[in-house]
């Protein structure tokens, strides 16, 4: 959405570009401020995070898997998705790639993979290729691979031939508000 107001030449207020942002998906504000961060509650509830080293990234969307958000959440257990305090799920995600080295986890993979094992297949496929942790992304379809070299992801992509692949790379925030033209986000 920033990039787009770039483009266009608007400006809207921060607060209004994240009224729009939720209304067009929880996870959307998330985008907007860019980095590594928590998204709490509906995801409109953002606290950044300290950057962490650039990592590589396969991601790998399967075209014979379509996971729909509303069931994936309907399927997780009711102590990860509770109103009281913070929920095991919340907790995950500020450990989520800390410096101190934090274990990449997804807590949808329990309550996906045994309805959709291609994706449990693909993950124990990343890591074949190499990758030094892999998850499902969100509640799904697809699955990440992280890599420390490009070269190892784009290796490891060509073991998927019938899916789509993206290879990307993480941004810090000062990198993502560079390439969003130096306007502070959020």
């Amino acid at each position: 959405m920033p990039g787009l107001l770039r483009l266009a030449g608007k400006r809207v207020a921060d607060e209004r570009l994240l009224e729009i942002a939720s209304s067009l998906g929880a996870d959307v504000p998330f985008f907007i401020q860019g980095g590594r961060a928590v998204g709490i509650g509906r995801g409109d509830e953002i606290y950044p995070l300290p950057d962490v080293d650039r990592r590589h990234m396969l991601v790998v969307s399967p075209h014979d898997v379509a996971v729909p958000t509303k069931d994936a959440y309907q399927w997780l257990s009711p102590q990860l998705t509770n109103d009281g305090g913070p929920t095991r799920l919340m907790r995950f995600c500020a450990l989520c790639w800390s410096p101190q080295g934090g274990v990449l986890s997804n807590d949808f993979e329990a309550a996906v993979f045994p309805r959709y094992p291609r994706l449990a297949a693909i993950k124990r496929e990343l890591l074949e290729q190499g990758a030094a942790e892999a998850s499902l992304a969100g509640s799904g379809s697809a699955v990440f691979g992280v890599y420390q070299h490009p070269a190892k992801a784009r290796r490891a992509a060509r073991a998927f031939p019938q899916d789509q692949v993206f290879l990307c790379s993480t941004l810090s925030r000062a990198e993502y508000r560079r390439k969003m033209g130096g306007r502070d986000l959020v």
